[in-house]
């Protein structure tokens, strides 16, 4: 899983980097890759993974809400078949 789509997700500022990791982290996968290009992003996704609170059932309902129409956009390197 790509946590923020490419960067994609907070550079927009649709959602926060916190809010991506705490979604990916509560997921069940098996690997996700974190990019990151700064120290503190590093930081960041480590503190969220110690202190890991899971997003509710209502918040991942709303961020899937409020990412929903930036979907083509986001996932530009899926197959459209």
């Amino acid at each position: 899983m790509k946590v923020f789509c490419s960067g994609r997700l907070p550079q927009k500022k649709i959602i926060g980097a916190e809010e991506c990791l705490r979604y990916t982290y509560g997921t069940n996968i098996d690997t996700c890759i974190v990019g990151c290009d700064q120290v503190k992003h590093v930081e960041l996704a480590a503190h969220v993974a110690r202190n890991l609170k899971p997003l509710t059932k209502k918040e991942r309902d709303a961020l899937r809400v409020r990412t929903k129409k930036h979907s083509p956009g986001l996932e530009w390197y899926k197959r459209k078949d």
